[in-house]
């Protein structure tokens, strides 16, 4: 699925983005039909053939908005592979949705708990922690830049967050970095905050 830019509440939130569903940047392809076709390495993908088809028909499911058909599916392969951190991470994509906030989480954090590393689960749980935990989504949005350095969004996030617990000149900082990687990201910045340092 393609990323969201849907709006967030509060100012450190209105930058964000969240990545829902099957993130295009980590080589899954949802095509016009609803076939997904994995080129994942065999490491990343479902375990069994079985849990592959599961796996298959949750992100269809989720793609044609049948979130219950999918929720099912993705249940049915973390009980057989509950390593699964995509599966892991679809399902707090949808309680996300849902508004489910502390099921979202969760799932998000039972992801990272297979792999700490996994940048759409990173990022959205920083997206979430954002208004009640503002210090744990800094140290998650530092975490997203330590594997991708170049994701902007993170950049403008963690700027926001850092601005937001009085660290006014490192947001500085961030903001300008992310409109460096991404100029169109200026249209979400609030006015008032500085655009370049």
């Amino acid at each position: 699925m393609a990323e969201d830019s849907a709006p967030l509440t509060g100012t450190a939130r209105a930058a964000g983005r969240r990545v829902r569903g099957r993130p295009r940047r980590h080589a899954v392809v949802l095509v016009v039909a609803g076939t997904l076709l994995a080129a994942c390495s065999s490491a990343a993908a479902p375990s069994t053939p079985s849990t592959d088809s599961t796996f298959t028909a949750g992100v269809a499911a989720q793609a044609h908005g049948d979130h219950a058909l999918a929720v099912a599916d993705f249940l049915a392969v973390v009980k057989r592979d509950p390593r699964n951190k995509f599966a892991w991470y679809d399902l707090g994509d949808i309680a996300d949705q849902a508004g489910q906030q502390v099921q979202a989480a969760g799932d998000y954090r039972r992801s990272l708990g297979i792999d700490p590393n996994y940048v759409p689960a990173l990022f959205n749980l920083a997206v979430l922690e954002t208004a009640g935990a503002p210090t744990a989504a800094a140290t998650l949005y530092t975490q997203v830049l330590r594997v991708a350095p170049g994701d902007a969004d993170a950049h403008l996030n963690l700027g926001f967050v850092l601005r937001s617990l009085g660290q006014t000149a490192a947001g500085d900082r961030q903001i300008a970095t992310a409109l460096r990687l991404d100029p169109s990201l200026a249209g979400r910045i609030p006015t008032g905050v500085p655009t370049g340092s």
